[in-house]
């Protein structure tokens, strides 16, 4: 499934190229893993986020949008109705 809320290339390039990840796997502590890990892990979180979060977030998105449009009003009518004797 393509994922609707990130880029895998540009997380693999902050991953690999920026953070330097794979330099982990040369510490004692980390030793037992490997790039396969990461990418591993990295294709679960995606899954999870785009099977779960992403259908989640567009209801939620939507029911927002509806509330603020509701509840919006304009700045103008804020000074009108302040002002002593308008009748708008």
């Amino acid at each position: 499934m393509k994922s609707l809320i990130l880029s895998r290339r540009d997380i693999d390039f902050m991953v690999y190229e920026w953070l330097k990840a794979e330099q982990l796997c040369d510490m004692p502590r980390y030793a037992d893993h490997s790039r396969e890990t990461f990418d591993a892990t990295l294709d679960l979180s995606e899954q999870l986020a785009t099977e779960h979060f992403a259908t989640h977030n567009k209801k939620m998105m939507q029911m927002n949008l509806g509330l603020m449009v509701k509840q919006f009003t304009w700045p103008t009518d804020r000074l009108r109705k302040s002002i002593p004797g308008s009748n708008r």
